[in-house]
């Protein structure tokens, strides 16, 4: 042992190495699954969301997103669930809640 830091060769680190865009693809279908579609709204603010979800994979090492930033382009009108508390004086529905509304809605 010589006392010298053994660093991986580049081309072993590659060979680990996984596209951004298999990432992003990843952590949209996580997204998908885990967030109600009554949350976001409409296919505008899911594809804002998407953009977000591809610059913080590209960011480098100590850059960071501000909340400024995630939510820069989301369109509040197109969140149901924040026009219901707007629209009447009843409390907020939450997004599972006004979804199965909607679902019942159609259903008649």
């Amino acid at each position: 042992c010589s006392g010298k830091k053994h660093k991986q060769e580049p081309q072993g680190l590659l060979a680990h190495s996984v596209p951004a865009k298999a990432v992003v693809a990843y952590v949209w279908s996580v997204l998908r699954h885990i967030v109600p579609v009554a949350l976001l709204g409409d296919r505008h603010n899911r594809s804002v969301l998407l953009k977000v979800v591809r610059a913080y994979v590209g960011l480098m090492r100590h850059e960071s997103l501000t909340l400024h930033q995630i939510t820069q382009g989301m369109r509040t009108s197109s969140m149901p669930w924040l026009n219901a508390a707007t629209a009447s004086s009843t409390k907020p529905l939450h997004p599972q809640q006004l979804q199965q509304q909607q679902q019942q809605q159609q259903e008649k």
